[in-house]
């Protein structure tokens, strides 16, 4: 039913754009669909299996991927100066209910779907100290969810983003890489290499210590996943980009920490 409403917007716009009794119903009932995803946090889900992040196709839970995808596809047929006040709204609504996480889970990944489309930060600038409270939120998806939001902040409001938020940004991620649940791990990495590749090198520099210190530490953990160590390899190639000349205070020391890891690591295989 919603695929067959939503094809028929995308052909007459008028059934829904004129009707805003009719939107918010089939809005209502879209967002009621999204919530019935399964309570349970799977351990599949919690700790992704393929040695690399890079070849981990995530896809939300079918409900919520179906609602993400329909809100998109509205947005682009009815425009998005008219149907974003309605998705904020419930974005908001979604928010306020602490009782349940897949209310703020499906908030914030929508918050993250609609970002393309929003042209000006100021617009969503109520929600973002909520997003930053929920990255240490205890429920893992809702932690998920407001790093998603926050790598995608990074890239389409840069570097407004990098230049008002580094501080709440950078030690929250940071502190991140070092859950206990392997698939947030993994997106704080990828949420801090978007960061820092649209960051100035001003902004990098200030926190290339602080980055070194930490994410060396856990690449060291002799249990650190392959695909946890390959992220942060990667995290660190972006402060290298970013950073530029003032980076040469830390090469040395961090070429010898990579070089003694491979030359152990070798002489363990053998």
């Amino acid at each position: 039913a919603f695929e067959v409403i939503v094809a028929l917007t995308e052909r007459i716009p008028k059934l829904l754009e004129k009707d805003e009794t009719k939107l918010k119903l089939y809005l209502e009932k879209l967002y009621q669909y999204s919530l019935e995803t399964d309570p349970e946090i799977s351990q599949d889900w919690c700790n992704p299996k393929t040695e690399s992040y890079f070849d981990e196709e995530f896809i939300p839970e079918e409900n919520v991927s179906t609602t993400l995808t329909i809100v998109v596809r509205l947005i682009e047929c009815l425009g998005k100066k008219f149907l974003l006040p309605f998705i904020s709204e419930i974005v908001l609504n979604l928010i306020q209910n602490d009782k349940d996480w897949r209310y703020r889970y499906s908030a914030f990944m929508t918050l993250g779907e609609i970002v393309e489309f929003i042209d000006d930060i100021s617009h969503i600038e109520n929600l973002i100290p909520i997003v930053f409270e929920n990255i240490s939120n205890p429920n893992a998806k809702i932690r998920y969810s407001a790093i998603y939001c926050i790598d995608l902040f990074s890239e389409s409001f840069n570097p407004h983003f990098q230049d008002k938020y580094h501080d709440k940004v950078l030690p929250a991620l940071v502190n991140t890489i070092k859950d206990n649940v392997l698939r947030i791990q993994l997106q704080a990495c990828e949420a801090l290499q978007t960061f820092l590749e649209n960051s100035t090198e001003q902004v990098a520099g200030q926190y290339a210590q602080f980055l070194l210190d930490n994410t060396f530490q856990t690449f060291l953990i002799k249990e650190c996943p392959i695909s946890l160590r390959e992220q942060i390899l990667a995290v660190l190639t972006e402060l290298i980009n970013s950073c530029g000349e003032k980076f040469k205070d830390f090469s040395e020391k961090c070429l010898k920490l990579l070089l003694n890891f491979f030359s152990e690591s070798f002489q363990n295989q053998t």
